[in-house]
């Protein structure tokens, strides 16, 4: 009996893209627009858009909920598959907010 058992996480997804392959399996002619169906996915399914390719997620999550969560994507996003050059995972802690620092040291 496996007594190990996975702490949720915040986690956090960045992935890259093929513009080629965009092209060619998402639109010719917009083939960035990939992007924005990803963003959509993902805002819908509680994550934060954090910049670029890279997404926090809102709630603490087990690797289980990700890998459920990228098979729901790439069914969703059926041309996601063909597109992806990188697609990563990363476990993170809290996010501090240091513009207060930055302000403070400014004036």
């Amino acid at each position: 009996m496996n007594r190990y058992k996975e702490r949720p996480s915040y986690k956090a997804l960045y992935f890259d893209l093929k513009i080629s392959a965009l092209r060619e399996h998402y639109s010719r002619t917009n083939p960035n627009g990939g992007y924005y169906e990803i963003r959509d996915f993902l805002c819908k399914n509680a994550f934060l858009h954090a910049q670029y390719s890279g997404y926090h997620s809102k709630y603490k999550l087990t690797d289980i909920d990700i890998f459920e969560l990228v098979r729901d994507m790439c069914v969703e996003l059926y041309w996601l598959p063909k597109c992806v050059n990188k697609f990563e995972v990363t476990n993170i802690g809290k996010n501090y907010d240091l513009l207060p620092v930055m302000y403070e040291n400014s004036i």
